[in-house]
């Protein structure tokens, strides 16, 4: 019978005998049919001589003649009796040998093991090859790859090990895996064990039962539940050797490590089978090659000061049969080797001044390793280089590093040998005009307020300059805070500065610019109202930020006074009694002072004070304390100098404007126990409290100092007498649903009505007049108004849009050549007289003529100065005065005494250049102010920004509400002015790149390289904190969050925060054609070249720190304000949330803007029904629809002569603010408009 027959008889259950060699020339072994008559042969043999033959492997891979037997190697080796053997020594006695250090027959004849662990895993392979290792140990190697190992001296069962067991290999015949690695552990010859392999029908092995923890991806156990659970890349993957190593332990990906988890269960059973040698086969040694470097792998070894590089040879030929062995020392070895030095890898090599760990510079170690001056950097060879920066104190300034007592001189330092050893040398410290590492700025200083805090961190709204090594320079933003947020120093500084213009004869020109009358014709009643009164704020200003020529108020801003959070707090109280009950800005002490004097008081409205006509009594009786104070003045401590004076008898002096506030009647037994304070009908008193008491306020400075007219308030501030001012949730209402600036609709028509209007003609005297400004509280209120404005337009995103590019939108005049958005602002001044002055009443003429046409009082009564008002107004030709002239030829730079004898010098100029609308579309792009030669000063920028507060912070966080603080998107352009960078200037902007990821490039994720495996490649930042690590050091605070990706490119993403609390990202925009264009910057390499990138900007408000490596905040955090204890703070966003979120929450709309639009109508109803309650029995007036407000005559004062509008409606009118008829649509609204909400909501 041929092969093939005996293989067709047997099927796959027999394998045909060959004698052929294979590749290596190495035999195979198979066992024919043949071998079952032998097995039985030998089987009766083995019964015969009493040894035990497994009969169950007989029928496949016994060779003819063999016999097998089956051994217990626990037993043999690892605890039983047969492991000493006893030998006769030559000099006498016996000597104890252990069974593995001789007998290697014993092993030679081993074929098959069977490996048992105590998880009942069963695992049998035939053998290939042992060696007896140095420590009595042992070691067996199968055919594919498997090793089993008994450790030696002291060990026991469990600490047999078996490693490379194998799934399946389909294997017809079985060839020795020559060629393996070999050890340093081994001793003896490895040896090839000489017997016939046991078949396992077409493998090499089997596994009998159970399944053990393997570190495998295709094998369910709880270390695949764990390497996948801490590693999620390794459960969607094939696992890579980072997967393969959490087996052992923490990897970079594992914090942990799976090793527990991992481990296999021990050993409990070693059996072997046996079978005897039939063929002696000559024995082979060992041949290895020679020593061969692996390129590229010379490198510095952690931990040793010496570079190492990996050495390898092959074996060439594997020992057999008893051959020789292989080398001890193994196959790789380490060799220390020359390498180069790298810049940046944390290892300080010769070349190298220093080395840490990173290739910027600006922190003591350049780009190129150099050693930067005024550092001192530790130069351990092979250690990661810290490097310090400060400042000794010895006997002398020096610039040094202060260690143990000892001055260091760092580079570039010209200490002196005696003070470098001076016993006085002291730490670097906050305040000592260096900044180091852990300080975000250092001014020289410990003092708060300018800057750089008592802690030398950077302070909000203020710009610093510096850097690390450098002394930090900071200016204060021009920033606008709320009046109720400023501190105590603040105020007084506003204030102080305020008087002292007062005192130049400044503020008085500056409120005749906005009397004048053809100004206040043009910036009221049409679309230049806002841009005129935002061009109008800032020169009054930067007027107080020029009073003192030593910069004494160089950063004094106007504080707003936010009206709508004062009635808030009254509906959150349940309500108030006057104006001045919430209103911060009003206090006598710290703010502007309360309503006008009842000692110093005219009725009805504004007139010459009569001693004798003053408030009076229950019984009808002078009040004689305000007589004395009328007739005789008082004593008066100014509340922000300190100063005390003698505020004179007002008797004779002149109050100003009107009020539309009845009187109040007093009962005595009210006056005696409610300290009731009867007031005549439409009173207007001096102000002779707060910080302008005593202040006069006429029309024409150089009359002040013999003018006779105060500064005057309405007496009755008692809301039941007039009603409240608008609240916030009707200017959530405007801001929101009003999409368009309009002309005589839309935002603009809306809050110049009713909300602008109420303050003015609720407070009474000066105020509701158009020399309003004469009264310091004007300016706080526009403040507001130029900040709702700002907010409408960061709201609707009006704001970034370029000024030359603005859409009717935005902004849209009442008619073209007036008020359109290219022609200029109306800022007029009245020229000087020409010749002889014909302003006189009692001269007849052309001029007289003209003024009692315009006002008939005039023609009846000696000319008051609203008479003479006309002479430079609308009669200015018929009068003889010179035509008009621009606000700049009289408020300008004059010496004392120019604007009145009294007057002290100025300093201030007005800016007659910029006057067009389009110049003032955004608060964040305004320019510069001017020098003398009418060149922009760049140290003076006047773009500025609103602080919120607690109103704008809490609508922040209402749902559906736009966010109008500025934040992330909004004022960019201030932003972008206030860079603190050098190369910041050389900026230019460029297409974006095709395939550029610009969108969402503040979220790193989506740019962060990958490596090869598809796992994020870590950044250099985490690279510099591993190798503080490794040298056992602290990481330094600069390090603490992740800023690049080590290229400086910044063509992937831009620098962010690893914990999330800042990032950046780029600024990209369309030009003229509509391409996409991206802003560049410039900045050196680690070569020193100048190269350029993206350019990234912080995001969310924030700025860079003075080196570029992190974004800071210079605003206020929300959380200061949601988690004050003010009562009053507390009680407003109570209020808020009661009245805004509950109403949006509740509704039934899917969309939250839907939701908004729903709520916004019934939020400011319910606001006006909190105010107008029954409990405060306060009764809405509405004058503008009673049919009568309208029609109303002026208010006149006792001689008959008009001093302002009889009403709400009238008042309205006057101001170009009444309802439009037919198709004009100049100085007019649209009906309507100008309703308040709550004269219907109550």
């Amino acid at each position: 019978m041929g092969k093939g027959d005996r293989d067709d008889e047997f099927g796959t259950s027999s394998i045909g005998l060959t004698t052929g060699k294979d590749e290596k020339g190495m035999g195979k072994y198979a066992f024919g049919s043949w071998s079952v008559l032998l097995a039985i042969v030998f089987l009766s043999i083995g019964i015969a001589i009493g040894t035990f033959v497994d009969s169950s492997s007989l029928p496949f891979g016994i060779s003819s003649g063999s016999e097998v037997e089956n051994v217990d190697l626990t037993n043999e080796i690892t605890e039983g009796g047969r492991r000493m053997m006893l030998e006769a020594h030559p000099l006498g006695g016996h000597v104890e040998r252990h069974l593995l250090n001789h007998n290697t027959a014993y092993y030679d004849t081993i074929s098959q093991l069977t490996v048992v662990k105590e998880n009942g895993w069963t695992y049998s392979f035939n053998t290939a090859s042992y060696h007896i290792k140095k420590d009595n140990g042992l070691v067996f190697y199968g055919i594919n790859g498997e090793e089993l190992e008994f450790p030696g001296d002291g060990s026991t069962t469990s600490d047999w090990k078996l490693t490379g067991v194998v799934e399946s290999v389909a294997m017809d015949t079985f060839e020795l895996p020559f060629g393996r690695r070999l050890t340093t552990e081994v001793e003896t010859s490895l040896r090839a064990t000489e017997r016939e392999n046991v078949s396992f029908e077409g493998q090499g092995h089997r596994a009998l039962s159970a399944s053990t923890k393997l570190c495998d991806k295709n094998h369910a156990s709880d270390c695949k539940t764990c390497i996948e659970t801490q590693d999620a890349w390794c459960s969607t993957n094939n696992w890579d050797s980072s997967c393969i190593a959490g087996c052992d332990g923490p990897t970079k990906y594992m914090a942990k490590g799976c090793k527990e988890e991992c481990a296999e269960p021990p050993v409990v059973s070693v059996k072997a089978k046996k079978t005897k040698e039939v063929d002696k086969k000559t024995p082979i040694d060992c041949v290895v090659g020679d020593w061969a470097a692996v390129t590229g792998s010379c490198s510095v070894k952690a931990g040793s000061a010496a570079c190492y590089e990996k050495e390898t040879r092959s074996i060439l030929t594997q020992p057999q049969h008893g051959g020789d062995q292989c080398p001890s020392e193994g196959n790789e070895r380490l060799v220390e080797c020359v390498c180069e030095p790298v810049c940046g890898d944390g290892f300080l090599m010769p070349g190298e001044e220093c080395d840490d760990g990173n290739a910027k510079d600006k922190d003591g170690c350049d780009h190129n390793c150099i050693i930067e001056t005024g550092w001192l950097c530790t130069k351990e060879p092979f250690g990661l280089s810290e490097c310090t920066n400060g400042k000794c104190e010895c006997s002398e300034w020096g610039q040094g590093v202060c260690q143990q007592g000892t001055c260091l001189p760092v580079k570039g330092s010209s200490l002196t040998i005696d003070c470098v050893s001076d016993a006085q040398c002291q730490l670097s410290k906050c305040g000592d005009g260096i900044q180091t590492g852990v300080e975000q700025c250092d001014d020289g200083n410990t003092k708060s307020g300018d800057g750089c805090s008592a802690t030398c961190g950077i302070e909000l709204y203020h710009s610093c300059t510096g850097g690390v090594g450098q002394k930090t320079e900071c200016t204060k933003m021009r920033v606008r805070k709320d009046f109720r947020d400023l501190t105590a120093e603040e105020k007084s500084l506003y204030i102080e500065a305020v008087n002292v213009l007062k005192a130049q004869g400044v503020y008085d020109l500056i409120v005749q610019t906005h009397a004048h009358l053809t100004n206040k014709d043009y910036a009221h009643g049409s679309s230049g109202f806002l841009p005129w009164h935002r061009k109008y704020l800032l020169e009054y200003e930067n007027a107080l930020r020029s009073a003192d020529p030593n910069g004494k108020y160089k950063d004094v801003t106007v504080p707003y006074w936010d009206w709508a959070e004062d009635t808030d707090l009254c509906s959150a109280n349940g309500g108030c009694k006057t104006y001045d009950e919430k209103g911060a800005i009003f206090d006598s002490n710290t703010g502007m002072g309360g309503p006008g004097s009842f000692a110093c008081s005219s009725h009805p409205h504004g007139g010459t004070i009569d001693c004798d006509d003053l408030p009076k009594d229950a019984t009808g009786a002078d009040i004689a304390a305000y007589k004395a104070e009328c007739t005789s003045g008082k004593s008066f401590t100014n509340p922000n100098s300190g100063e005390t004076s003698t505020l004179s008898a007002c008797s004779g002096d002149v109050t100003w404007g009107s009020t539309g506030a009845k009187g109040i009647t007093c009962s005595q037994t009210e006056m005696d126990e409610d300290g009731c304070k009867p007031i005549p009908d439409n009173a207007v008193g001096c102000v002779r409290d707060g910080p302008f008491a005593g202040w006069m306020s006429p029309e024409y400075p150089e009359n002040k100092d013999n003018t006779k007219t105060c500064l005057s308030r309405g007496l009755n501030w008692f809301i039941d007498s007039q009603g409240y001012l608008t609240g916030s949730q009707r200017l959530t209402q405007i801001i929101t649903q009003q999409k368009e600036y309009g002309s005589n609709g839309g935002f603009r028509a809306y809050i110049e009505s009713t909300p602008h209007a109420n303050p003015h003609n609720l407070l009474g005297g000066h105020i509701r007049s158009f020399s309003s400004p004469a009264d310091p509280l004007f300016f706080s209120h526009h403040a507001f108004i130029d900040k709702v404005w700002s907010m409408w337009q960061n709201c609707h995103d009006h704001d970034e849009t370029d000024k030359e590019k603005v859409s009717s939108k935005e902004y849209r005049g009442t008619q073209n050549g007036w008020d359109d958005y290219n022609t200029d602002l109306v800022f007029f001044f009245p020229g000087e007289s020409s010749g002889e002055d014909k302003c006189d009443g009692g001269i007849a003429g052309a001029c007289k003529t003209c003024v009692e046409g315009k006002d008939s009082w005039c023609g009846s009564n000696t000319w008051d100065q609203t008479c003479k008002n006309f002479c430079t107004g609308g009669c200015a030709t018929e009068c003889g005065a010179a035509g008009e002239v621009r606000p700049g030829t009289k408020l300008k730079p004059v010496a004392a005494g120019v604007n009145c004898p009294s007057c002290t010098q100025s300093y201030y100029q007005f800016d007659d250049t910029r006057l067009k609308p389009k110049f003032f579309h955004s608060i964040h792009d305004l320019g510069y102010e001017l020098n003398a030669d009418g060149s922009e000063n760049l140290n003076k920028p006047q773009s500025y920004l609103y602080a919120p507060d607690q109103f704008d912070i809490k609508m922040k966080e209402q749902k559906a509400i736009c966010d109008w603080t500025e934040t992330k998107h909004h004022g960019k352009q201030w932003k972008q002015d206030s860079r603190r960078l050098a190369h910041d200037n050389n900026r230019q902007a460029k297409p974006v790149p095709k395939g550029f990821k610009h969108d969402g490039s503040n979220r790193p994720d989506d740019h962060i390289p990958l490596d090869e495996n598809g796992r994020p490649v870590e950044m250099h930042s985490h690279r510099a904190r591993k190798l503080y690590e490794l040298h056992g050091q602290k990481t330094p605070s600069r390090l603490l969050a992740a800023v690049d990706d080590g290229t400086g490119a910044n063509n992937e993403f831009c620098p962010y925060d690893s914990t999330g609390e800042w990032s950046s990202s780029y600024n990209i925009w369309r030009n003229d054609d509509g391409d996409l264009m991206i802003d560049m910057e410039y900045y050196y390499d680690d070569q020193g070249h100048l190269m350029e990138r993206a350019a990234c900007y912080c995001d969310d408000g924030k700025v860079w720190d003075l080196d570029h490596v992190t974004c800071v905040s210079i605003m206020p955090d929300d959380s200061v304000v949601f988690n004050s204890q003010d009562p009053d703070t507390k009680a407003i966003l109570s209020y808020w949330y009661k009245l805004g979120n509950k109403l949006i929450e509740d509704s039934e709309f899917v969309k939250d803007e839907d939701s908004l639009q729903f709520s916004l109508d019934e939020m400011t109803q319910r606001e006006c029904k909190l105010l107008y309650n029954e409990k405060s029995k306060i009764v809405r007036a509405d004058d503008v629809k009673d049919g009568t407000g309208a029609s109303a005559p002026d208010f006149t004062d006792k001689n008959g002569h008009s001093v302002g509008p009889g009403s709400r409606a009238k008042f309205l009118e006057g101001w170009g603010l009444a309802p439009c008829v037919g198709d004009n649509e100049k100085k007019c609204i649209q009906v309507g408009l100008a309703d308040d909400p709550c004269d219907t909501s109550v």
